[in-house]
């Protein structure tokens, strides 16, 4: 992460031709040992563009820049990607229509 963070850093103030941080701290990695704590941060990120103020809650599984977006549309999903954690964490819902609209419902309903 250090060097794709530093590559990246230079070739953007080469390109746009400034300088100073582009990134502030050092990157940091946690192991999510718990289910509930995963589960509390999946909803965290998939707030993040709403706390940005990007979207509102109702249109974020329109906003395909946020992780939700994979998470309701089931089809465009890497195989590699399993959105269950996010389903089970607030009841055990299934990854089916209702159980992702149910999950949106919760999303509204969380502090902004």
């Amino acid at each position: 992460m250090r060097w794709l963070q530093s590559t990246f850093a230079n070739r953007y103030h080469r390109f746009r031709k400034v300088d100073g941080k582009l990134f502030q701290g050092r990157y940091k990695s946690l192991i999510v040992e718990e289910d509930n704590y995963l589960g509390a941060l999946l909803h965290y990120v998939h707030l993040n563009p709403v706390r940005a103020s990007m979207t509102s809650v109702e249109p974020l599984k329109d906003y395909r820049w946020s992780s939700y977006w994979y998470l309701h549309n089931k089809p465009k999903r890497p195989a590699f990607m399993d959105c269950t954690a996010a389903l089970e964490a607030i009841g055990g819902l299934a990854d089916t229509p209702k159980g992702r609209k149910d999950y949106l419902d919760y999303l509204k309903w969380l502090p902004k």
